[in-house]
């Protein structure tokens, strides 16, 4: 059998030599010179690039705020309108915040209407009141301390029993000037400064609502445009942090075809050259969309059009170029195609 194999193998050997002789044979037998009228001029093949259809019109949308995602209001596939709500987030904590914040706001805003009004009557009585309470005291504990200093003198008393009275006289005293001060501002209105830091309080109260009312926006996703949903990445339930990508949209009326053309053809395409496109199924057949470039990338990146090519290799860089069409029926976003560049 092992013999078998090396006669068959050698026989393939030279029958390879003899169709190499005799093809040298042959190129070397003298051929007649073509005459300049039988001379082709040599047509160089068309520039070709891999391509994908895309919308110029797309947006990845985020929440701004971290939060637990309480409804999503579209699937994928939806077509939405600008402005229309596509998803929300918890905002029970910042509602209660602001329910805080407009409490705050009540009250600062009495607080200040009473300081500009002038105090009212019910608490000028209730500060006299207090000043004939203490004028009281005041007035039993220095009798107090009178009879501890007669006692003392005719040593009916001990000097523990002075000196208690004495301090006591001092803190009532102290207190009577205290609540005099507070009936004569009462008497004779609020202070300037007073009524200044109460408008302040009013004002940051003000603040802090507005604040939370910019931020409770921000708890509702809303649509950039009128668009379509390609991808939906998060599901109900799901906590978001900032930035982190909920919903995908892109506009299917705006297309463009994004060719990406290898870095040693680069700078054979201009702005403006005629486009032919054939989607990858009817790429051999008869159906080409007519476009034109109207955008080159000036910088070189990574390839990122996938095909089916296992030999493929994706370590090249690329330049994007754009087409726009005459016609888009039967393509959609997505799709791939293939780009021949007209001369």
């Amino acid at each position: 059998m092992k013999n078998h194999k090396l006669e068959a193998l050698l026989a393939t050997i030279f029958l390879g030599l003899s169709i190499s002789l005799g093809c040298s044979h042959s190129s070397e037998a003298p051929q007649p010179a073509a005459s300049p009228e039988s001379s082709a001029p040599v047509v160089p093949p068309a520039l070709t690039a891999k391509g994908v259809v895309e919308s110029q019109e797309k947006a990845e949308l985020s929440s701004r705020v971290s939060g637990t995602i309480t409804s999503i209001l579209v699937d994928e596939g939806k077509t939405t309108t600008q402005g229309e709500v596509l998803c929300l987030l918890d905002d029970s904590k910042i509602v209660a915040k602001m329910k805080l914040d407009q409490a705050a706001i009540e009250e600062a805003t009495a607080h200040w209407a009473e300081l500009k009004a002038g105090t009212r009557l019910e608490e000028i009585d209730r500060a006299r009141s207090e000043v004939k309470r203490v004028k009281a005291m005041q007035h039993q504990a220095e009798t107090e301390y009178d009879r501890q200093k007669r006692l003392y003198e005719k040593n009916a008393t001990t000097l523990v029993e002075l000196e208690k009275a004495e301090e006591k006289a001092k803190e009532t005293s102290g207190a009577l000037g205290e609540v005099n001060f507070e009936l004569e501002k009462l008497q004779h209105g609020s202070r300037k400064e007073e009524i200044e830091q109460a408008r302040a309080m009013l004002e940051k109260a003000e603040a802090e609502l507005n604040y939370d009312r910019t931020l409770l926006r921000d708890y509702t996703i809303t649509s950039p445009m009128n668009g379509l949903v390609t991808d939906k990445l998060k599901n109900v339930g799901e906590t978001v942090d900032v930035g982190i990508p909920i919903l995908r949209l892109i506009n299917p009326h705006k297309l463009r075809i994004r060719a990406e053309l290898e870095e040693g053809d680069v700078g054979k395409v201009k702005v403006g050259q005629s486009a032919t496109v054939y989607s990858a199924e009817d790429v051999h057949l008869d159906k080409p969309f007519v476009g034109e470039v109207y955008q080159v990338l000036p910088a070189l990146k990574r390839k990122s059009i996938r095909n089916f090519d296992p030999l493929a290799s994706y370590d090249v860089n690329s330049e994007n170029i754009y087409v726009r069409l005459k016609d888009w029926s039967a393509l959609k976003s997505g799709m791939s195609v293939l780009v021949r560049f007209e001369k």
